[in-house]
């Protein structure tokens, strides 16, 4: 995976395999600088849905169902790792399509296209679901590593629906205010932890922006600035790794470095700081 989201933010490249986890952290435009973070408003989660029950670290098997997705001028395509065969993906869209996911198992493919948010199964030929209507109000969506729950953002707020039954509940309602753009937010689902029991999700407000960890089981919001990179899970361990870079525009990240945060089923969580850029820099001058 690779992430660029500027010259004073963080690129990071790494990856997952078979348990080993191989990683390249570069931060950029990094200062010791001290800032105050500015306070940012947060909604209390409008409903608590039932978490699925926490699973193993999934791990993609190579074969003939090993695919990559792409769009080209709004149609859907395919590349089988396999086989190398590419093609049109047979989705029945209305018109072109903006956005589209697959999960993990290969078996569901979500997409909005120009009036909505659709589910198709990828193994049953059965005609695609229409799980919200967007006309281009809905975002980023995200399946989580299950396959059971499909988290997305819409006009109204971040929401999840149960593939099983297609039942949706509201997470986190927008707070839109049309006569104060600064007192305004969104949210959108950026990534599930492996087990599905924790959510990351990012909060556009105004001319900032943030990050909340999510809990569904117990409900708990951790709150992260726009200096931490999303989280890198571990595999087996309820641990992920997050670099903080500094920002002079978000005014954030006066310790850069790498943390590792460690979580509990109660939905606590600690904090480690295993490399400080700051402690680098000065023993090598």
């Amino acid at each position: 995976m690779a992430y660029k989201t500027g010259m004073d933010r963080m690129i990071r490249i790494g990856k997952i395999v078979s348990g080993l986890l191989i990683g390249v952290f570069i931060l950029a435009g990094c200062s010791t600088g001290e800032a105050d973070i500015p306070a940012f408003p947060i909604s209390s989660p409008i409903a608590k849905p039932q978490a699925p029950s926490p699973t193993s670290t999934p791990v993609l098997s190579t074969g003939p169902d090993v695919n990559m997705i792409y769009l080209a001028d709004g149609v859907l395509q395919r590349y089988n790792f396999h086989d190398h065969a590419k093609g049109v993906l047979p989705v029945q869209s209305e018109g072109e399509i903006d956005y589209a996911v697959l999960s993990s198992d290969q078996q569901w493919i979500a997409f909005l296209d120009q009036t909505s948010l659709k589910m198709q199964s990828m193994t049953s030929g059965v005609e695609p679901a229409i799980i919200e209507t967007c006309n281009g109000s809905c975002g980023r969506m995200v399946f989580n590593n299950s396959n059971s729950i499909l988290a997305y953002s819409d006009s109204e707020g971040l929401k999840i629906v149960q593939i099983a039954d297609r039942s949706k509940t509201l997470l986190f309602e927008h707070h839109i205010d049309s006569s104060d753009a600064s007192e305004s937010w969104q949210y959108f689902p950026i990534a599930w932890s492996p087990d599905d029991q924790w959510l990351w999700i990012g909060v556009r407000h105004w001319e900032d922006f943030a990050n909340i960890l999510y809990h569904l089981p117990s409900g708990s919001i951790h709150h992260f600035d726009a200096c931490h990179s999303e989280p890198l899970w571990l595999p087996g361990e309820e641990k992920f790794l997050s670099v903080i870079s500094y920002s002079g525009y978000y005014v954030c990240g006066d310790n850069p470095g790498i943390n590792i945060f460690s979580v509990n089923q109660n939905g606590t969580i600690t904090q480690e700081q295993i490399y400080s850029q700051a402690s680098a820099a000065y023993e090598h001058t």
